[in-house]
């Protein structure tokens, strides 16, 4: 939960900077991630979202250059002036940051059920918004129709199935950075299928771990995730002879050898046995 005093001094921040008052009526203040979730801890900071109109987005953003310049505000990254991008600007007296996005690039997202933006914005604080147009995003930022809903399904099993194809040849030349890089983002496809089993738009990678696990799919699952992550950190593969495979002469039978490929032949069959009919 936010607390007032923190709203305040965010909210003070805006209208200590003159440029902000043209474009002030339309804009908004949004809040998001771990500090209006109720997950803060100790390395949580608070994450400040500004939107404006599309039209205001380029003055804005030179005059929030030219305060750079003059020191009137304080940035995060500076060199993002050089690749034309807006910095992370930090506000006094707040263990936070914020960038400024257009309203259009948001609605675009919510348009296509982008599952991060939507997550994202689910979860959201509004200090600001006279116009209402954020209220309007956010009312948008639904359960996804039916349609939607099972074709994102199909893409991610087959992402993960790709994925963990993949790492076949790595796994056979005992090719660790390569299989790394290949199971974990077969376990990333994965964990997103266990948020949209429930119906539920994933975040990004730093919280995906975490909101999976809450999930029916991802609580019955959560042995194989980590007795997979665990075989990823081991200094070398496991290999071993099974006492009989399930596909004796087949080219791949060789691959059931692999501790994490017979992990991740449970965690495919889990999603199998629980497509949607």
């Amino acid at each position: 939960m936010l607390a007032d005093d923190t709203r305040e001094t965010i909210l003070r921040h805006f209208e200590s900077l003159d440029f902000w008052g043209a474009h002030w009526p339309q804009s908004a203040v949004v809040v998001t991630g771990s500090s209006v979730r109720g997950t803060t801890d100790e390395f949580a900071d608070i994450d400040v979202n500004v939107y404006v109109p599309e039209a205001s987005f380029d003055p804005l953003y030179a005059e929030y250059r030219r305060a750079a310049e003059e020191g009137r505000i304080e940035v995060m990254n500076p060199r993002a002036f050089r690749y034309g991008e807006f910095p992370f600007v930090l506000v006094a007296g707040v263990p936070g940051h914020y960038r400024a996005h257009t309203f259009e690039e948001l609605e675009g997202q919510i348009a296509r059920y982008d599952d991060v933006a939507m997550w994202v914005h689910q979860g959201s604080a509004v200090l600001h918004d006279l116009s209402g147009r954020y209220a309007a995003i956010q009312k948008a930022v639904a359960a996804y129709p039916e349609k939607v809903w099972r074709e994102r399904i199909r893409f991610h099993l087959l992402e993960a199935i790709d994925a963990a194809g993949a790492a076949a040849n790595p796994l056979r030349r005992n090719d660790l950075p390569a299989v790394t890089l290949t199971m974990t983002d077969c376990a990333a496809q994965a964990l997103r299928l266990c948020c949209l089993l429930d119906r539920r738009p994933f975040p990004y990678d730093k919280w995906l771990y975490r909101e999976a696990l809450e999930t029916r799919a991802g609580s019955e699952l959560r042995p194989l995730f980590e007795e997979l992550f665990a075989e990823l950190r081991k200094p070398s593969l496991t290999r071993e002879q099974p006492v009989c495979y399930q596909r004796p002469g087949h080219r791949n039978a060789d691959l059931e050898e692999f501790r994490l490929n017979a992990l991740w032949l449970r965690v495919r069959s889990y999603f199998e046995a629980h497509w949607p009919e």
